[in-house]
Formats: structure tokens, C-alpha cells, sequence
């Protein structure tokens, strides 16, 4: 994943790693010139610098802001991990799957308890057609409901 820096503080462990725009856009030019390996790099460099952290900070939020996000998650994944399901459904991908049931409120309000969203996250995978319409899942509570619906219809 990268050059990194670990740094042992008082019994804790931190990677850093230096976020540089300037390596994001030399990368960008040299895949654009159909480079192969400078756009697996990139690709890779910008999961790592760009779209973790932001992932990591909605996830936090979530958990910040509803008590029992947190232990969803672990339970949804605890459920994926017994079904054997760890190999093929991504950690992100739970996270995610749990947030729309947790944000997704037009039809009921976030569950209350750790039972209620892992029951909801298995109605949600059960039943949600993944191959025909997408999962929009608003963090900010920024889409209207007409955009919502153009989004779900194309």
C-alpha cells in the first residue's frame, strides 16, 4: 500500500503516511497516456490517500451519531464471516450496507438496537435487487427526492 511511517507512542502504534497532490497529478499524466502501471498506481495511491479516509470519516460519523451503528456492523459482519461470505463481501461494503439501513428513512427510522439493524441489514440484502436498481446512500442528507429518484431510475 505504499511507503508509510510507524510511529510507537507510549504503547501505540500510528502509520502516516504524506498525502501529496503533486504524486496524484504526475500519475494522473502519466496513465493518461496509457500507462499501465501508472494507472494501477494511481488507482491504488488514490484508494489509499483519497477514498479510505473519506469512507473512514462517514463511518465515524455514523457511529458518532447513532449508538448502535457500531455494533450493527460488527454483528452484520460476524453474520458474513459464519456464512462463509468474508472472501467475496468487502468490510467497506458491510459498513456501507449497514449505513443505508440506517440512513435510508422514508419508510422507518434508524433501529434502535443492535437486533433491529442486523434484522433490517438482512431484509436489505435478502430482498434489495442490487443488479437492476443502485443503492444511494446520502451521508449529508443532501439529495431531494427528485434526484433521488433520477438517480434510481437510469
Amino acid at each position: 500500500e505504499g511507503a508509510s511511517l510507524d510511529v510507537d507512542f507510549e504503547g501505540f502504534c500510528f502509520r502516516m503516511r504524506i498525502y501529496n497532490k503533486l504524486e496524484l497529478m504526475n500519475l494522473s499524466k502519466l496513465a493518461s497516456d496509457n500507462d499501465k502501471n501508472a494507472s494501477e498506481s494511481l488507482q491504488q495511491l488514490e484508494l489509499c490517500l483519497v477514498v479510505r479516509p473519506v469512507h473512514h470519516s462517514y463511518v465515524k460519523g455514523l457511529s458518532m451519531k447513532y449508538a448502535t451503528y457500531g455494533h450493527t456492523v460488527r454483528v452484520a459482519k460476524k453474520w458474513i464471516d459464519s456464512h462463509m461470505l468474508s472472501d467475496s463481501i468487502r468490510i467497506e461494503i458491510i459498513e456501507l450496507l449497514v449505513a443505508y439501513v440506517f440512513l435510508d428513512q422514508r419508510s422507518l427510522d434508524a433501529p434502535n438496537s443492535t437486533l433491529s439493524g442486523l434484522i433490517r441489514f438482512l431484509l436489505l440484502i435478502s430482498r434489495f435487487d442490487f443488479s437492476r436498481q443502485p443503492i444511494v446512500i446520502d451521508f449529508l442528507s443532501e439529495i431531494t427526492e427528485s434526484e433521488h429518484k433520477t438517480i434510481k431510475s437510469v
